[in-house]
């Protein structure tokens, strides 16, 4: 159980914006206002004796409470005031991978994925991620928590030579699949002397399972295959593409 006093609460306010005044955000005019506040709120019959007991839940039991309605009140006022300052700073920003932290319902999840973000959603109540997926379908909705974001990372790089065909270099449980000319290796870029420039496409694909194998890729599948069971699978958290080329001058 925990102890809150309305007045308390008022008096706290008052002494966060005084030490923004303390540390000269604002003027004398501005904290002697505020002092005279104080002294108001001390002397008001009404803020007295109104402290009362109340049970410490998580945020997830209050958002269980309060999720059903919780677009539709417009979260206690929240709604607008976040929005359009969330909507200005999004507006210019091009399309991309978005993490959308404290997701809730996914307000503004679905503000980035109509601007054409892959976006990922994490919250730590199951209520507020339920209506989050109905809100915004195409998104990936995580439970979580802020401090442990549920976004594992264990490779994020290859070595050098990692595309040698032995495998020796790549990580455990990793392996190459056949490529254009059926080997199991990187073979490079290899336009025909005098053809001109031959452009390369690099793809980095990050998803968000452990295991090739949960995308029903094997050994012996194609690399087209791998492209289609990632697009549909909705594992994907986020793609890089690099575009190089290469020439070789006729002789």
């Amino acid at each position: 159980m925990i102890y809150q006093d309305p007045l308390a609460y008022l008096l706290g306010l008052e002494g966060i914006v005084l030490l923004d005044a303390w540390a000269g955000d604002h003027d004398r005019a501005f904290t002697e206002a505020r002092l005279a506040e104080v002294r108001r709120l001390l002397d008001d019959e009404q803020l007295r004796d109104r402290g009362v007991l109340v049970e410490q839940v998580s945020s997830a039991t209050v958002y269980e409470q309060v999720s059903a309605g919780y677009d539709g009140e417009a979260g206690g006022g929240l709604l607008a005031t976040d929005e359009p300052v969330g909507a200005e700073y999004l507006s210019g920003r091009e399309p991309g991978v978005a993490l959308d932290a404290a997701c809730g319902t996914g307000r503004f999840a679905e503000f980035l994925a109509s601007r054409g973000h892959l976006v990922m959603g994490v919250d730590s109540s199951p209520d507020m991620l339920a209506h989050a997926r109905r809100r915004v379908p195409q998104a990936e909705f995580r439970l979580g928590e802020l401090d442990q974001l549920p976004l594992p990372a264990s490779v994020t790089a290859l070595p050098t030579g990692a595309g040698d065909g032995t495998g020796e270099r790549l990580p455990t449980g990793a392996f190459h699949l056949p490529n254009d000319a059926r080997l199991t290796r990187f073979i490079g870029a290899a336009p025909p002397p005098g053809d001109g420039r031959h452009r390369y496409v690099i793809v980095v694909q990050a998803t968000e399972i452990e295991k090739v194998g949960q995308l029903q890729v094997q050994a012996d599948s194609t690399p087209a295959w791998l492209g289609h069971s990632i697009n549909t699978s909705r594992h994907l958290l986020g793609r890089a593409v690099i575009a190089p080329w290469a020439e070789i001058p006729a002789a």
